[in-house]
């Protein structure tokens, strides 16, 4: 998504309005799998308000989290991107799902 964000900026105008379109469509089909999720109680209904905001919210932290992995991995060296990635998700799906807390 960060990349793709830089992209569009950087892109002709045809291939930004694809680059959108694509955009578009991954929020399209985030809303959808949390609308299916609310409907087969694997996300809780008690911590979603609207699909669309819980959208956004995931694909900006993860959005955040990638930026930071960027940034650090290009000061440091060696930085453990793909575990803090992994990390995130995990975190982020619990912060919406219908599971108890363990």
């Amino acid at each position: 998504l960060t990349k793709a964000s830089t992209a569009i900026a950087d892109a002709e105008e045809d291939q930004a309005r694809e680059m959108l379109c694509s955009k578009n469509e991954l929020m399209v089909l985030m809303e959808a799998a949390i609308h299916l999720g609310l409907e087969d109680g694997t996300i809780s209904r008690d911590r979603i308000q609207s699909p669309a905001q819980t959208a956004l919210y995931l694909r900006g932290a993860l959005h955040g989290v990638i930026m930071l992995c960027q940034a650090e991995s290009t000061e440091a060296g060696e930085f453990p991107s793909e575990a803090l990635i992994r990390h995130t998700m995990d975190m982020l799906t619990r912060s919406i799902s219908s599971e108890p807390v363990r």
